[in-house]
């Protein structure tokens, strides 16, 4: 889980939760190892809990 808070900076949305709301995200993180060393990191982020979480993602449900 990731925990942010919304700034004034958040991008528009109908849903955007009001600045200074702090939020759980989940997230996955993806990492290429090559050599013991890790070379790439991919974040995903599951921005749907945080848009609107009352309801079911198309996906999901």
């Amino acid at each position: 889980m990731h925990t942010a808070v919304v700034t004034d900076k958040w991008p528009s949305s109908t849903h955007r939760p009001a600045p200074g709301t702090k939020i759980d995200m989940p997230i996955l993180l993806s990492c290429e190892i090559r050599d013991d060393k890790i070379t790439k990191v991919r974040e995903y982020l599951d921005m749907w809990s945080i848009v609107d979480p009352d309801v079911p993602h198309h996906l999901y449900s």
